[in-house]
């Protein structure tokens, strides 16, 4: 494993376990809901 994705891992890892979220897909709800991300804002292929 790479030392930069180690190192990314962990960096999201921690974000995550301090907002007490289980993953990524509950982090984005969690952006969506706080207002910190709009989906007009993503880009979707």
């Amino acid at each position: 494993m790479p030392q930069q994705y180690s190192s990314n891992y962990i960096i999201i890892s921690n974000i995550l376990t301090k907002l007490q979220l289980a993953h990524r897909t509950q982090a984005v709800i969690y952006a969506l809901k706080k207002g910190l991300i709009s989906l007009y804002e993503i880009d979707l292929p």
